[in-house]
């Protein structure tokens, strides 16, 4: 039977020598994912310059009561479309979209 202890003693883990592996590892695990995640932090944080003439943001036309064709108001309230095109007013682009059937948005008013 002394055998059988001295083996089995032997091939399990002390009592406290569990818990010093678990240790070990955890403290492993902080060492790896501490720095990876500040890592990342600044990987995903760089600041990128973009200057406002690059930013272009279109805003939709209200054809929606549109149907038909309308008769549009010769008011000057010049339009700039999507397309390059400078239009006399928000329904004439909203005309063109009806005739060429094509997604025409406002990128600012004014001329283009």
């Amino acid at each position: 039977m002394g055998t059988i202890n001295s083996v089995h003693s032997s091939s399990w883990p002390r009592p406290g020598s569990l818990r010093l592996h678990r240790r070990r590892i955890s403290m492993a695990v902080h060492l790896w994912v501490v720095p990876l995640a500040f890592s990342a932090l600044f990987i995903v944080d760089r600041e990128v310059t973009v200057s406002a003439e690059e930013l272009t943001f279109s805003r939709m036309p209200i054809c929606e009561h549109m149907a038909e064709p309308p008769n549009c108001p010769q008011t000057p309230n010049l339009i700039c479309g999507t397309d390059g095109v400078t239009y006399n007013n928000e329904c004439h682009l909203c005309l063109t979209r009806i005739k060429t059937k094509k997604d025409i948005q406002i990128i600012k008013d004014g001329k283009c």
